[in-house]
């Protein structure tokens, strides 16, 4: 049988305790720290890798042909392959393509003279414009008028310090180009010209 008690109990402690190394308080904080140290800079240097390689491009077949001969064969190469030469596409600044869906234009929105919800003597005039793709418009005047109301009824609901500053009228701008959006998806972007508070 084995003996279970108190004083046993003690004595086998003692007997495994004596065969232990002791380890110092300090070693046993910085092993773990550096541990944890090291695992966080290599976590930080993947994900700061990830977020700054630019974005994947398509793989370039071959440098530009030297002759001319050289580029024709290589076309030729590419329709043997079953892939024509794309042409190559007018975009214009908002990533469109101009012959597929016309040129961007702007298209200037009536002023909007309006209160504010607080404090509710504040009057606000806003002067703005809206940048559409005039081939998928029919009426453009009616969907300026459209916006503008839009408009309207969103500035009838803002206070005076949601728009104080350069953060301010960037958010009010960003809600209302969303609005526009919202309206007609010609809209790509609202562009606020003049606004004036009294």
């Amino acid at each position: 049988m084995t003996d279970t008690s108190a004083d046993g109990l003690d004595a086998l402690n003692a007997i495994l305790n004596e065969n232990k190394p002791k380890k110092s308080g300090l070693m046993a904080t910085i092993l773990p720290v550096a541990i944890l140290t090291v695992i966080g800079c290599a976590g930080g240097a993947a994900i700061g890798m990830l977020l700054a390689s630019p974005a994947p491009t398509e793989p370039v077949a071959a440098a530009a042909p030297a002759t001319p001969g050289a580029a024709a064969s290589a076309e030729a190469g590419a329709e043997a392959h079953g892939k024509a030469a794309a042409p190559e596409a007018h975009l214009d600044m908002y990533g469109g393509n101009v012959e597929e869906v016309g040129p961007a234009v702007l298209l200037p929105l009536p002023p909007v003279i309006t209160n504010l919800y607080a404090p509710a003597d504040v009057w606000l005039r806003l002067q703005a414009a809206v940048v559409i793709r005039q081939k998928q418009v029919e009426e453009p005047e009616l969907l300026a008028t459209q916006i503008q109301a839009d408009t309207l009824a969103f500035l009838r609901t803002v206070q005076l310090a949601q728009i104080e500053g350069g953060r301010g009228l960037l958010h009010l701008k960003e809600d209302l180009e969303e609005r526009a959006k919202l309206r007609s998806p010609a809209v790509l972007d609202y562009v606020i010209q003049t606004m004036v508070t009294e």
